[in-house]
């Protein structure tokens, strides 16, 4: 049976490809958040007049408003039908499984948790993973290591583990002799 070889890194999403879809990504909640704020900002307002002359929620406000609709965002795109943020989308790639398949809704929770890390660690997180990425094989970020999750091209119809070991033992490995032209099967 022949070894199991590391693909090459075009098999993954590229580092331009990554920053279009974190910056597309980024616009469109900041976008939704923002219109987010300004509606809880009129509740609040309303509901509490005295709060609202200090003009800060309290810390369980803010991850009502931000945090769980944050995890919410992550978990529908990544771990539904799509496989991808809109801004993957757009960037042309997917997340996977390192083995192939679908990202598990529990994969994409956990993945969404790793990232919100970069918030109490103020930019070092985002760093480590420009690091990883650079310098992994399959050119994975920070979460997509601690997960078990991958970039891939949305060009390619997504794999299962089982799907992907039946197509390597259906094909026999065949040689060519260029000088015989000779062409067949040989372990």
């Amino acid at each position: 049976m022949p070894e199991a070889t590391e693909p090459n890194a075009s098999a993954y999403a590229t580092w331009p490809g990554r920053l279009v879809g974190w910056v597309v990504d980024w616009l469109v909640m900041a976008l939704t958040f923002g219109l987010a704020t300004i509606v809880v900002a009129l509740v609040v307002a309303v509901a509490r007049p005295s709060h609202s002359v200090s003009g800060h929620l309290d810390g369980w406000e803010v991850l009502l408003v931000y945090g769980v609709p944050w995890m919410i965002w992550e978990v529908a795109w990544v771990g539904g039908p799509a496989m991808a943020k809109p801004g993957q989308r757009i960037a042309g790639f997917r997340v996977e499984r390192v083995g192939g398949g679908r990202v598990t809704p529990v994969q994409a929770l956990a993945r969404a948790g790793v990232k919100a890390l970069n918030i109490p660690l103020r930019g070092l997180f985002l760093l480590a993973s420009a690091a990883t990425i650079a310098g992994s094989p399959r050119r994975q970020a920070v979460h997509d290591l601690l997960t078990g999750t991958v970039c891939v091209p949305r060009g390619v119809a997504p794999t299962t583990p089982l799907a992907a070991a039946a197509s390597v033992a259906a094909a026999p490995p065949t040689t060519t002799f260029e000088d015989t032209g000779v062409r067949g099967p040989f372990l």
